[in-house]
């Protein structure tokens, strides 16, 4: 039986491999057979556009090409938040390690295949998967830190339904460290379904806005929860929505039992033109299907949900600031002449109460930051994504079209 590593030379050897300074471990079966011409094609990152990562195969190699083109990236969103980071790790390998190995067990058992994703990309990064799995499990474990922890920035989402049209528009907004890391993935998995979506080195795709080849749309909002259950954890689920097949197919995915934490997915389907909101808590779930034009911020609305346990504080100071400006903004373009997109986009460009607005800079000990501003027009099938701050990209014109393959 392998021997459990102590708690000091867990936390000596892992971050000493995330900042870099440790030496590579020997490459397994699996990565000695990858070479450069195996694990996709980078394009860089240009001031318009993000970094983009074309991929085909099987989830390891997916994980992999990931972690072999983004390392660096991982390893500079590890030291920017090293203090952070070792908080949690410290917690997982004293009282919370229970939890932690339960969460570990359950995406083991349900999706062994985004564990193979996660395990190829600690792999083609050089670094421990102890390490890439807490960063996907951050608010599951931070929320039993509750009082401690500093929370995840949220997102801001606006629904603009005009004359029969769904328009889906969201401002992905996170800690600022991700401000130059982020990345395109456009990935084919041994499912046959496509997608693009915006990625934050280290996780799961399926936090940032995404769209594949069914048509299905996502994008989400963090639900500052004050527990956290046992279950699969939030970014497993988020990554199977990426192959869903419908928008029921979809929903399925995101309501998966036994789940973890709390959480808000705005989804769409391009050949139903429908867009939905949907709020799923480890105990239940709640489906809003707007006819008019709506938003959602980093808290729970659904009357079916609105009684489960949030971080207050949190909510207060960033969530409701937000959804006020945007609400407000909503009904004083009510009536005969309802917004179109070129004012919702001038709404996710606000400063009003900065630095907790819609458009977000950092600010002090305000880490979040807009990171990327992502429109769907339902019925065209396509994502138009503007990079960094909205309140410069979008007058700039910093917009790239990504349209979605059909097969």
């Amino acid at each position: 039986m392998k021997k459990k590593p102590s708690r000091r030379s867990f936390l000596r050897t892992s971050f000493r491999a995330a900042a870099g300074l440790g030496c590579l471990a020997a490459l397994g079966t699996q990565q000695q057979c990858r070479t450069s011409s195996s694990v996709g094609q980078r394009r860089p990152s240009a001031a318009r556009a993000f970094a983009t990562l074309r991929i085909d195969g099987d989830h390891y190699a997916i994980g992999f090409a990931m972690g072999f083109h983004f390392g660096n990236e991982i390893r500079q969103v590890l030291r920017a938040r090293q203090v952070w980071f070792q908080r949690l790790q410290a917690h997982v390998t004293g009282t919370g390690a229970a939890y932690f190995a339960e969460l570990r067990r359950q995406a083991e058992r349900h999706f062994p295949q985004l564990m193979e994703e996660l395990r190829g990309m600690a792999d083609g990064a050089h670094l421990p998967l102890d390490d890439l799995f807490l960063l996907n499990v951050k608010a599951e474990i931070g929320a039993r830190l509750f009082g401690a922890e500093v929370k995840d920035p949220g997102c801001s989402s606006v629904y603009l339904v005009r004359d029969g049209e769904r328009t889906l528009l969201h401002n992905e907004d996170g800690h600022r460290v991700f401000a130059d890391n982020m990345f395109l993935l456009q990935a084919t998995p041994p499912s046959g379904v496509s997608f693009t979506v915006l990625v934050y080195p280290g996780t799961l795709p399926g936090n940032g806005p995404g769209i594949n080849t069914r048509g299905i749309i996502q994008t989400t909002n963090f639900i500052a929860a004050r527990d956290s259950h046992v279950g699969v954890p939030r970014y497993f689920l988020n990554r199977a929505v990426l192959e869903a097949e419908s928008l029921d197919d979809a929903i399925d995915r995101a309501t998966f039992t036994p789940r973890a934490f709390a959480y808000h997915h705005n989804l769409a389907s391009v050949p139903e033109n429908r867009l939905i909101s949907l709020e799923v808590t480890p105990e239940r779930h709640s489906i809003v299907e707007p006819l008019e034009t709506y938003c959602h911020t980093n808290h729970l609305i659904h009357e079916a949900t609105t009684g489960y346990a949030q971080d207050e504080v949190y909510v207060r100071a960033s969530s409701l600031t937000r959804y006020e400006v945007i609400q407000a903004a909503i009904q004083r373009h009510g009536g005969p002449d309802p917004l179109d997109k070129k004012q919702v986009l001038d709404i996710l460009s606000s400063h009003r109460q900065a630095p907790h607005s819609p458009c977000r800079h950092p600010d002090g000990d305000v880490t979040g930051q807009t990171l990327a501003t992502a429109v769907f027009p339902v019925a065209d099938g396509t994502m138009h994504l503007y990079k960094g701050n909205p309140c410069t990209a979008v007058p700039a014109g910093h917009l790239t079209i990504y349209r979605r393959p059909v097969h």
